[in-house]
């Protein structure tokens, strides 16, 4: 019965879907009055539980402007960046590590990542990035822009944070919820430090160029 399901679903328009799952969630983000972009590998796991008690999803503003855009415009929306060196090294070894979470995220077709550009971080970053279009590639890879941006290119979120500080989103999720939240083990997804030991000047470099509008777009520094 689940290979029949999953061929059905193969089927289906990946529009289609994303649009069946956003209305899925509008009443959710309705309960809570606050709509949280979780773009994936930026920590947000733990802001969903905190929000809305489980996993949501990982939709686009432009998935939720298509469908229900009546939501953008009538809830407070949220979002929180990620310094791009660190995300793609978090990806890496989410795909490395058996690709799938207890929250529900997953990866689509990991067979396709056994492959020898994923044996070592470096030639991840030198050889498997620069020769794929991230755009289409699995969610954990694409430009963080892609869930941020509406049509119109512009930023569309009430309100942007940085994983990697609290204080620049806490009090703006606080306040829209009229509570306080708790959210646990925050920064284990993100040690703004570690990273920089497996980056070599190349390397860096190169992930700069694979990920260029995020870079100048959210304003991280290596």
């Amino acid at each position: 019965m689940a290979g029949l399901k999953n061929r059905i679903k193969s089927l289906v328009p990946d529009n289609l879907l994303l649009g069946q799952l956003v209305l899925r969630r509008a009443s959710a983000w309705q309960q809570a009055g606050l709509i949280f972009i979780h773009v994936p590998k930026n920590g947000g796991t733990s802001i969903n539980s905190a929000v809305y008690g489980r996993f949501m999803g990982h939709f686009r503003v432009g998935d939720i402007e298509r469908v229900r855009p009546n939501l953008l415009r009538s809830l407070p929306s949220f979002a929180v960046t990620r310094n791009p060196w660190a995300r793609a090294y978090s990806a890496w070894n989410f795909v490395r590590e058996g690709s799938a979470m207890k929250d529900g995220a997953q990866i689509h077709d990991p067979a396709r990542y056994q492959v020898p550009e994923f044996d070592s971080f470096e030639r991840f970053v030198l050889e498997w990035l620069p020769s794929h279009d991230l755009n289409h590639e699995d969610y954990v890879f694409r430009p963080q822009l892609q869930f941020l941006l509406n049509r119109k290119g512009e930023t569309g979120v009430s309100h942007l944070g940085r994983i990697e500080e609290p204080g620049s989103y806490l009090p703006f999720l606080e306040e829209s919820l009229g509570r306080q939240i708790d959210i646990r083990h925050l920064n284990r997804t993100s040690d703004p430090f570690r990273y920089r030991e497996v980056y070599t000047p190349e390397m860096r470099d190169c992930l700069t160029r694979c990920y260029a509008a995020d870079m100048e777009k959210l304003d991280y520094d290596f």
